[in-house]
């Protein structure tokens, strides 16, 4: 048992860690901006991210290799401060953003909204409860690129498909013949928002059109709508409670920024001089 606990990687580790902290002690050295401390908090830190990846602890050899490469990551990563390679990076500037987003949310005290507070937050924020409005339709896409008289052709399909609504007419182009609850959203991304502000303005389950899309003409046969719906409170309160928490979450981090923003001197050029958009 003794020789089992001896030859345990985890206990060489914490007596290198401890080795470590005793060896900066006895130096009697002052924290400096070139020191590189690994610390037993660091050697612990390692090793619980060699056993989340590889699900298993690093035995000697492979913790010192960690070590190493953590020392190696800490000079260049400061010598790449120092160069202020930090600067003006787009990427590195969203992801302390978020850290420190992420370290301020933590700091937010998770209260317990009481039962009116959420009913008042339901009442103000509808708009966030509310379902899309849905629309499932069958249609006949008119491909401009293969009819000389696109509009004499959607006048003569639309009497054909009145007179036999089992009837089956449209070019392909990369469109289905029906869609099943779709949203306005999605309607917009499929065909632009012209067709989709007219397409949920039909009325009637006959066919219609022909509705202009960014590539033709299209009749239209709704086959169902549903309108957008606003949930009662007892049906969503747990979702009106996660709502209400992140909205605690994001003020916290808007009062934190304003707090920061008035220490600082903000200087704003005239965008209208820089070709800004009016």
């Amino acid at each position: 048992m003794l020789n089992k606990i001896i030859k345990d990687p985890l206990l060489h580790f914490v007596i290198l860690g401890a080795a470590l902290f005793a060896l900066n002690q006895l130096s009697g050295e002052e924290e400096q901006d070139n020191l590189i401390e690994v610390n037993a908090n660091t050697v612990a830190q390692l090793i619980n991210n060699w056993h989340q990846t590889h699900d298993e602890t690093p035995n000697n050899k492979q913790l010192q290799q960690l070590i190493d490469d953590y020392i190696k990551q800490q000079v260049l990563y400061r010598e790449a401060i120092a160069q202020g390679l930090d600067q003006n990076d787009p990427v590195i500037t969203e992801r302390l953003v978020q850290k420190l987003s992420d370290q301020i949310e933590g700091f937010t005290p998770a209260t317990e909204p009481s039962e009116q507070q959420l009913k008042d937050f339901y009442q103000q924020h509808t708009e966030l409860f509310k379902t899309d409005a849905q629309i499932s339709f069958q249609q006949a896409f008119i491909n401009p690129a293969k009819h000389d008289d696109i509009q004499a052709t959607a006048q003569s399909w639309l009497s054909q498909l009145r007179a036999d609504d089992q009837l089956v007419l449209g070019d392909q182009r990369g469109f289905k013949n029906a869609f099943r609850d779709l949203t306005y959203a999605r309607a917009v991304s499929l065909f632009g928002d012209a067709f989709a502000t007219q397409l949920f303005n039909l009325t009637g389950d006959s066919w219609q059109g022909p509705v202009q899309s960014q590539n033709g003409l299209h009749l239209v046969r709704i086959v169902n709508k549903t309108d957008s719906l606003l949930p009662a409170f007892e049906q969503i309160r747990d979702a009106v409670a996660i709502a209400y928490q992140n909205q605690l979450r994001r003020q916290a981090i808007d009062d934190y920024y304003k707090s920061l923003k008035s220490e600082f001197v903000i200087k704003r050029n005239d965008l209208t001089a820089t070709g800004a958009a009016q």
